[in-house]
């Protein structure tokens, strides 16, 4: 049931991220070409709609065929599979088109992947680079034909890590194609080799803001101690459109998703810290190591999660009855934390 629970809030966290709305703010953010554009402009104009189904990243399902594909009336390519026989299934997340708001319009092919773990067997970066460069693949036959590779178009791939290593939170890295003279004066054009970007957006997972807009949006958009109201009042501040219907129900099916997923992870960390402080009780002594393993097991389950959900509050000035009410905690016990907190952002 928890395995089930996290993959429907997984699959809500992408269908959230496709739509319009939020992809204009990402663009914005991350290309460079949507830079000066707004909102409304790259919404009405830029992106567009894209097949869903049968879109896989390795090489023996990239194509869509006509059979199965089909137009999505919002911003899909969400469980867009690839069946192989030796790496299983794998996902485009989202993957659409999206044209230019320059004059000279030019067309390039988005992927985001929402990924809430790095703690993989291998370096997510190169996942990431692989992505791009099958995006870049698959358009042969499909974008250009034959030997007319002048038709590629620019491929980007960004990946959206929502709990990643402390040591790498609240940044962005972007990885392309350059060129470097080793020899000569010889210079080529850059739209010829700067074909691919693979983009890495790492949130904050605690309480501390981040003075970058992109990740300050995408961290209060993906927390688990905030409301559906506030993410939604915070979403039409920074995007600037009103919240359609789509998006706020999709906002309030995430948000009681999270809330699940919150619970089990803090009934995991309560079990963890039990068991760690009872078996140390039991080296010094049944009655004083069940006492300790107790408060040990509660100290380390339940008190940093109290706390990292508190601090969040705090930094978006959330009422003390509300705090107080979400947290289960005394009047007391918020005035220690609020010090805490306090003193933490001097």
């Amino acid at each position: 049931m928890k395995l089930e629970q996290q993959r429907l809030y997984d699959a809500s966290c992408k269908k959230l991220l496709s739509q319009k709305p939020i992809l204009a703010f990402i663009l914005k953010h991350c290309v460079d070409a949507f830079r000066e554009a707004s909102i409304e402009e790259i919404i009405a104009t830029c992106i567009e709609q894209v097949e869903v189904s049968a879109v896989g990243v390795n090489p023996d399902e990239s194509n869509p065929t006509e059979e199965s594909s089909y137009v999505s009336s919002r911003i899909a390519g969400l469980n867009v599979e690839d069946s192989t026989v030796t790496e299983g299934t794998i996902y485009y997340d989202i993957r659409f088109f999206a044209t230019t708001p320059q004059k000279e319009r030019v067309r390039m092919i988005i992927n985001i992947e929402a990924q809430t773990s790095e703690q993989l067997h291998y370096p997510l970066l190169m996942r990431g680079i692989y992505y791009g460069c099958r995006l870049i693949s698959s358009q042969k036959e499909v974008e250009f034909t034959g030997s007319h590779y002048e038709n590629i178009k620019k491929a980007y791939s960004i990946w959206i890590c929502t709990n990643p290593k402390k040591t790498k939170e609240n940044s962005i890295n972007r990885y392309f194609i350059t060129e470097q003279q080793v020899y000569g004066n010889v210079k080529e054009e850059k739209e010829t080799y700067d074909l691919m970007e693979v983009i890495f957006v790492r949130l904050n997972k605690d309480y501390n803001l981040s003075e970058n807009e992109l990740i300050e949006f995408l961290s209060t958009l993906f927390s688990p101690y905030l409301s559906s109201t506030e993410k939604l009042k915070d979403m039409a501040k920074e995007l600037g459109v009103s919240m359609n219907h789509t998006i706020e129900s999709e906002v309030e099916h995430m948000c009681n998703l999270s809330q699940g997923v919150y619970n089990n992870g803090l009934e995991k960390g309560l079990a963890q810290g039990l068991a760690q402080g009872l078996a140390q009780g039991l080296e010094q002594g049944l009655e004083q190591g069940l006492e300790q393993g107790l408060e040990q097991g509660l100290a380390q389950g339940s008190n940093k999660k109290m706390r990292t959900m508190v601090f969040n509050m705090l930094s978006k000035h959330l009422e003390d009855s509300l705090i107080m009410d979400i947290a289960s905690i005394t009047v007391d016990q918020l005035e220690s934390l609020k010090q805490e907190w306090s003193k933490q952002q001097q």
